[in-house]
């Protein structure tokens, strides 16, 4: 699926959220979401630790991502960053 990562967040009143000046958009809080440090949450609740496939995954993803404008994503891929968005922020 094409997802555009330029999309920029906005406050409620309609304001351009802004990042050391810069836009915030959908691509930033991906790569440091991602990029994280690696953890996730199992599923008693306890936190564990992520192996080296999965860091190596986050990252390939976030180089993918962090090219910006519309990024063909598969369906997996949309549930990590979206699993990554929540655990980081």
């Amino acid at each position: 699926m094409k997802v555009d990562m330029d999309q920029v967040f906005k406050e409620l009143d309609g304001k351009v959220i802004k990042d050391g000046g810069a836009e915030l958009k959908l691509e930033n809080l991906a790569v440091r979401a991602l990029n994280a440090p690696s953890s996730k949450v199992g599923p008693d609740g306890r936190i564990i630790q992520i192996g080296a496939e999965e860091k190596i995954a986050r990252f390939n993803l976030s180089r993918k991502v962090f090219s910006g404008g519309e990024v063909d994503l598969t369906t997996d891929e949309c549930v990590l960053i979206k699993k990554c968005i929540d655990a980081a922020y």
